[in-house]
């Protein structure tokens, strides 16, 4: 009796237990190719580092290097743009030479409006020894005549600070050429005889004459404290597609 239950135990151990009767093994290896169906969810999954592909971008990435202006410049059609060059005597003591209205001490220059004052020494020029403030005891400017193409393009290119010697601390002043005009404005608040802030500007009109008169003036009133103005050069400009003025 013993015999028979040891053995009928055996057996039924070696029937639960057979390979044969066993529960199929889930494999979780993952196919290294999606399936048809269900591609998605495996893909999302199945990631092999390894193997990964980065994603194109979608839109062309912007150069990282502005392309070259494709324009030429013909020589400075300017006289004396730097005022260096004056009729009127400096003297060592003098920072500050007044020249009045109707004037050609300033070689290449006409004064024009009440007058303005030719500024050295104590003044830090941005170009030379002399810089030009458009205003005198009040509104002031200058104008030059120079030789131009009819519908050619020009570039007048000068730069622009401000007397900190008077109100107001904004100066104004405008550029006017072959019926265009254009306006500019500088803050000389905190700035000194020696460090004036000199910005450039920059500005493209087109000729209309064989002749194109260039004025320069300011819009700063009631004050003998005006915009100052240095460096100034118009060039023809050679290649150059646009025809919108370019403003600085």
């Amino acid at each position: 009796m013993k015999r028979s239950t040891v053995s009928l135990i055996s057996l039924l151990s070696m029937l639960l237990y057979s390979p044969a009767l066993a529960q199929p093994s889930i494999s979780t290896s993952i196919p290294q190719t999606p399936t048809e169906t269900g591609s998605e969810h495996i893909t999302k999954i199945a990631v092999n580092p390894k193997r990964a592909v980065k994603a194109k971008p979608t839109a062309k990435m912007a150069p990282t290097a502005t392309p070259p202006d494709d324009v030429s410049y013909g020589p400075n059609l300017i006289t004396n743009g730097d005022f260096e060059i004056c009729s009127v005597p400096f003297q060592a003591d003098n920072f500050v030479v007044p020249v009045g209205m109707r004037s050609h001490e300033i070689t290449g220059w006409h004064v024009f409006g009440k007058d303005v004052n030719l500024f050295q020494y104590k003044w830090v020029a941005q170009h030379g020894a002399r810089c030009l403030d458009l205003n005198g005891f009040d509104i002031g400017g200058v104008e030059q005549e120079f030789a131009t193409e009819p519908d050619a393009s020009y570039e007048l290119r000068l730069w622009l600070a401000g007397n900190i010697e008077g109100e107001p601390p904004i100066k104004t002043m405008y550029a006017r050429a072959a019926g265009q005009l254009i306006t500019w404005s500088f803050n000389s608040y905190g700035r000194s005889h020696e460090q004036l802030g000199w910005s450039p500007k920059v500005w493209r009109f087109k000729a209309k004459e064989f002749k194109t008169d260039l004025e320069l003036g300011s819009m700063t009133k009631d004050t003998h404290a005006g915009p100052i103005i240095d460096n100034v050069s118009v060039r023809k400009v050679e290649k150059h597609e646009a025809t919108a003025p370019v403003t600085q």
